[in-house]
């Protein structure tokens, strides 16, 4: 079934700023409303009628729904525009399978090449993440597990990798942040963290292949459990 675009007044993060950081917020506006609901599955997505609602001109439309569809978020077809995925559970679990392959395979590069500097930036990250899980700073846990893993991630230096592990990102963390995270799960992130710390200070390659990639199908199992039972309290 089809859904007419709503209306609401544009926000004034997409007003301004250069021809890149304009898209970038486009795209992030554009995937949040599309996580909240905004645009129901199946909505047509007219570039001009977006171009309107968010105050931009098309141009930063027409990008954002290419890096959407990327995303998975937006089916393009050919003469017919672009239209609303559902954000099902398996496709959750796919891109969620992806993450797991790609991330497990660089964390097993760092802990092969890490360097005493690289690994000491690491646990000082580590640190902050705990301090923040145990003031009950999710936000700031959240913002701190992002670079934690992003420099563990880029150290391998393969672009081609970390754009495909980014692009997955972008929406499994609108989701996270749209459905919220509870105290043990945070806690649960802490412990891998250390566990992954451990095997990376030994060089323990191994040890971190296996334990990124439950890292990984641990954050999957607690987000499709989240999207089933939306009501949880957060």
């Amino acid at each position: 079934m089809a859904y007419e675009m709503p209306h609401r007044p544009p926000p004034d993060a997409v007003d301004a700023g250069a021809a890149g950081s304009q898209y970038r917020r486009v795209a992030d506006q554009l995937r949040l409303d599309i996580v909240e609901g905004l645009w129901r599955p199946d909505t047509r997505l007219k570039v001009r009628d977006l171009a309107a609602h968010y105050g931009v001109s098309p141009a930063p439309i027409r990008e954002s729904l290419q890096q959407l569809q990327g995303e998975g978020l937006v089916v393009m077809v050919p003469n017919r525009g672009a239209r609303v995925r559902a954000i099902d559970e398996q496709a959750i679990i796919n891109i969620f399978d992806v993450r797991e392959a790609l991330e497990s395979f660089l964390t097993a590069k760092f802990a092969e090449n890490a360097s005493t500097h690289q690994i000491a930036v690491l646990e000082g990250l580590q640190a902050e993440h705990d301090a923040a899980v145990e003031q009950n700073d999710f936000p700031a846990a959240f913002a701190l597990n992002a670079r934690f893993h992003r420099l563990i991630n880029s150290a391998a230096r393969n672009p081609e990798a970390l754009n495909v592990i980014d692009r997955h990102l972008s929406l499994t963390r609108a989701l996270r942040l749209e459905y919220g995270f509870t105290p043990t799960r945070m806690r649960t992130i802490q412990r891998e963290h250390h566990l992954l710390l451990d095997a990376i200070r030994r060089g323990d390659t191994a040890a971190a292949h296996r334990i990124s990639a439950l890292h990984v199908r641990s954050s999957r199992d607690d987000l499709v459990d989240r999207l089933r039972t939306p009501s949880k309290p957060r």
